[in-house]
């Protein structure tokens, strides 16, 4: 079903750009080349707190440096730009389209940090699971479909069946950190173990980053990295 969809979506790719509305030439999708340029994040961050920092910093700031549990956050844009109505759009009106820009310029920032040797590849994808209700309230996973623009672009397996969501919480999105980490205790568990030790666990936004803490304690035997398409 997911191949299907993400087909339909290449055959059904605007014509124009959604940001500047200029007509896209062939090799553009979405975006034109112009404006990816300009939306792409240049703002070197570090990598755990997002503070900018300088391009040699090793990929942490000076405070960052000396945690113990430190995690690798990359991602591809801030949630209130362009970019992140984008992200938003996704998930509430189905616009798919905006995932191939997006996934790209995910995929860009990953490929230049493993390039500087900041951080290691990863082995696996595993996106962020919703429990089965809301699925079937709406019809995907949006973190799943982030994983398999990336698992093309990177050639990497996609782990869809590993983890998963044992009950249904309510919506996070007026909740601090605290109630948000209270929401989620114990609501995903590991199925079975992995035959990899490094995973980048994929979502679509990072807010307080109580979902990845909790996806990640069920995951002490590996080392994991969250990658998303924005940070609010």
């Amino acid at each position: 079903m997911v191949s299907k969809l993400l087909k339909w979506v290449q055959m059904h790719l605007p014509q124009s750009c959604a940001l500047c509305l200029h007509t896209l030439h062939q090799q553009e999708h979405v975006l034109c080349d112009a404006c990816f340029d300009a939306q792409y994040e240049k703002q070197n961050y570090c990598l755990h707190c997002h503070r900018p920092v300088e391009h040699d910093s090793g990929g942490f700031c000076a405070a960052c440096q000396g945690e113990t549990n430190k995690q690798v956050r990359i991602y591809a844009c801030q949630h209130q730009t362009a970019l992140g109505s984008g992200v938003r759009k996704i998930k509430a009106q189905r616009q798919f389209y905006w995932l191939e820009p997006l996934c790209e310029m995910l995929y860009q920032r990953v490929m230049t940090l493993q390039k500087q040797q900041i951080i290691e590849p990863a082995q696996a994808l595993l996106p962020v699971p919703l429990h089965d209700t809301c699925l079937r309230q709406r019809g995907f996973n949006q973190a799943y479909l982030i994983a398999q623009q990336l698992g093309r672009r990177l050639n990497l397996p996609v782990v869809s069946d590993a983890l998963i969501r044992t009950r249904h919480t309510p919506s996070q999105q007026f909740l601090n950190r605290k109630e948000r980490q209270m929401n989620l205790q114990g609501a995903f568990q590991l199925k079975h173990d992995l035959d990899v030790q490094r995973i980048a666990i994929i979502d679509d936004v990072f807010t307080t980053g109580a979902t990845t803490d909790q996806v990640m304690a069920c995951l002490p035997d590996y080392a994991c990295q969250v990658w998303t398409l924005s940070k609010a």
